[in-house]
């Protein structure tokens, strides 16, 4: 075998480990004599990474998260975390942002990112606000704990859900 085949062989093997035939990888050897294949190069500049996702097995059917909602989903937990099992597949809500519904909860997702949660009487509340395409916007931080009950930040504004010291919640929404 010369160089020329075992270059060529290099390729072929180093082409189908990582999936370039889709993306142009040829055998043809286009080199100068100097070692290298323009060709390969070319089709090793074109090559892009596909996002991690995972496939979750749920009642309603498969369900595959990626992105910053995988992300999210996967620092609460996952399956067995407080948000429990997604009920379907991602929505798109506007503005290229999406939405993760779960058993407990939900995540949302800007078009940039980054994802947060969005979870129990803050989540009734934000959704009867429109959710992110309603004057709120989209979330900008996880629901955290604040005296005598939790709060949860919006792009334009806050929902707060407080015990008023009688057992008795009041939700208070607060745009900027």
């Amino acid at each position: 075998m010369n160089i020329s085949t075992k270059r060529l062989l290099s390729i072929s093997v180093a082409c189908a480990a990582v999936g370039l035939a889709a993306v142009g990888c040829s055998s043809d050897d286009n080199s100068s004599g100097n070692g290298t294949s323009t060709t390969t190069a070319g089709a090793m500049a074109n090559l892009t990474t596909e996002a991690p996702s995972t496939t979750i097995m749920t009642p309603n059917g498969d369900v595959t998260l990626s992105g910053p909602i995988l992300e999210r989903y996967t620092a609460a937990g996952g399956p067995t975390g407080s948000l429990g099992v997604p009920l379907g597949p991602p929505e798109d809500v506007g503005n290229g942002g999406k939405v993760v519904h779960f058993t407990n909860g939900a995540i949302y997702s800007t078009a940039a990112g980054p994802a947060y949660v969005v979870q129990g009487e803050i989540l009734r509340v934000y959704t009867a606000q429109q959710g992110p395409t309603g004057t709120l916007g989209f979330p900008t931080g996880d629901e955290k704990v604040i005296t005598g009950g939790w709060e949860s930040t919006f792009e334009h504004g806050t929902i707060k859900w407080v015990d008023t010291g009688n057992g008795v919640f009041v939700e208070q929404v607060t745009q900027n």
